[in-house]
């Protein structure tokens, strides 16, 4: 009997043992008769100088003298807890919750768990790897993501630079709900998707590359304007952008100054304008909707005050009389969805 025979029955009585066995077992067995198992085990200079002379076996003394054996657990080592996790996110469709890492890696291996644990736990691990990206989000639970490689530009028939719009991130952590004009986002999208080839007249993007990644500084409104039109409608959308220096003094002062993001521009949120309070939304639907009702209680209220008294209804007779006359009533910008027939891409 070869050393490897009997370390290959000691694995096999740990295991039916649920994983470990007495050592006084081993010395019955050997005591019985066993001469083959006992020989080998004597040559090796006693029973716990054989199991650390292999690596699978781990000979355990216990306080009182209780000796036992079980299989020894490889250490796992950082490398291996990244490759689990990154599995873990391929498995989750790319992006992995992070208050399941922990419990997921403990299901691969205990030591996982525990290396995780010695790092401070699950998010400070992720956070110390370049492979992984954590991702903080103003509403809900951390998750975390592989880190993306930029992919190349391409070129369209005009010569100009094309990023896939996916590939692209928000430099910025909110943007406004309508452009400067005062168009709503969800306006230009509509009409994107009665006429695609708005999509290529908009104004390019300004872009930069940052720790592998491609970010808007220029146009994050745009942005979130092709990314849904790319959801909607056409997932492999190429836009055309203006790659820039970062390195350059000027769009390394404009990046500096714009990259808020909290969540390396995977994500933004939708705040109204100023005139109605700030206030952050996690959808543009929440945002819009919100808009529309703070404007129509605005308008509710103008039309309360206006008939309390006299002078009131003087100004209501008046403001009926020039509507008579050609003037249009004052409505509410935004109080209904209105699709505009035509948008001017020179003001976006």
């Amino acid at each position: 009997m070869s050393a490897q025979d009997v370390k290959d029955i000691l694995l096999m009585l740990i295991d039916n043992e649920g994983g470990k066995i007495d050592a006084s077992k081993i010395i019955s067995q050997m005591g019985k008769g066993n001469l083959a198992l006992k020989s080998v085990v004597d040559a090796a200079g006693g029973l716990e100088k054989f199991c650390a002379a292999h690596e699978d076996l781990e000979f355990v003394t216990a306080p009182g003298g209780h000796c036992c054996i079980k299989r020894r657990v490889q250490e796992a080592s950082a490398q291996d807890v990244v490759d689990a996790i990154v599995k873990l996110i391929d498995k989750a469709g790319g992006k992995l919750n992070g208050a399941h890492i922990t419990a997921e890696l403990r299901k691969e291996s205990p030591t996982f768990s525990a290396k995780i644990a010695t790092a401070g736990g699950p998010k400070k691990f992720c956070e110390k790897h370049a492979d992984l990206v954590v991702i903080v989000a103003s509403h809900g639970p951390w998750h975390v993501e592989k880190r993306a490689v930029a992919c190349l530009p391409g070129r369209d028939a005009e010569g100009r630079d094309t990023l896939r719009a996916s590939d692209i991130r928000w430099s910025q952590d909110s943007i406004q709900v309508i452009f400067q004009r005062g168009t709503l986002l969800v306006d230009l999208l509509q009409e994107s998707l009665k006429d695609p080839s708005l999509m290529q007249r908009l104004p390019p993007l300004d872009i930069v590359k940052h720790n592998g990644c491609w970010f808007a500084i220029s146009g994050n409104r745009r942005l979130w304007v092709f990314k849904e039109y790319a959801r909607i409608r056409n997932p492999a959308l190429s836009i055309p952008v203006r790659i820039r220096d970062i390195k350059a003094s000027t769009w390394a002062y404009l990046f500096k100054m714009r990259y808020t993001t909290k969540n390396i521009g995977l994500q933004v949120d939708v705040v109204l304008p100023r005139r109605l309070k700030y206030q952050r939304f996690p959808t543009m639907a929440l945002a819009v909707e919100a808009m529309s009702q703070k404007e129509k209680l605005g308008t509710t209220r103008h039309e309360d005050s206006s008939t309390d008294s006299d002078e009131s209804t003087s100004c209501s007779r008046s403001s009926t009389t020039s509507s008579s006359s050609g003037s249009a009533p004052r409505v509410c910008k935004h109080s209904q969805t209105r699709w505009p027939l035509r948008v001017d891409v020179k003001l976006l």
